[in-house]
């Protein structure tokens, strides 16, 4: 019988070239994602970026307009605090159809 052991995750995740090839994986999905995005013509200065940490890399959708969260999950129409009514937002699912969950 074979033996898994507790860290072995991190023992792989440290390989050499296993980081590289992480980051190899982020950054082709954030180019399909960007490509997503262009296709959109209301995104303002939304833009899918590729964080890199020491051994994950990360894909983002960022918006300097705080709108990220709506671009990627959309939202219902309603009133903000300060009274102003919006409309609704069909979600784009940028990032989920960028690593093909959606």
């Amino acid at each position: 019988m074979a033996t898994v052991y507790k860290n072995a995750d991190s023992i792989v995740a440290h390989l050499d070239g296993v980081v590289d090839a992480v980051h190899e994986a982020a950054t082709s999905m954030a180019r399909r994602g960007q490509r997503i995005l262009a296709a959109h013509t209301n995104t303002g200065a939304a833009k899918v970026t590729v964080t890199r940490g020491r051994t994950d890399s990360f894909v983002n959708l960022e918006d300097p307009g705080g709108a990220a969260h709506v671009i990627e999950y959309g939202r219902p129409a309603g009133v903000s605090a300060s009274g102003r009514r919006y409309g609704a937002r069909e979600p784009l699912h940028i990032l989920a159809r960028a690593v093909g969950e959606a």
